[in-house]
């Protein structure tokens, strides 16, 4: 395994990733693949 920087084009993957990563069944919903959005664009 290698670790590196994320780049632009893995931006999406990473997103979605996060948000089956976070996936409430209880109460279904996430905000942490928007958090990470938001977090990039500031």
């Amino acid at each position: 395994m290698s670790i590196r920087n994320e780049k632009p084009e893995d931006y999406r993957t990473v997103e979605e990733l996060i948000k089956k990563t976070f996936w409430n069944l209880s109460v279904p919903g996430c905000n942490e693949h928007y958090l990470v959005h938001q977090v990039r664009k500031s």
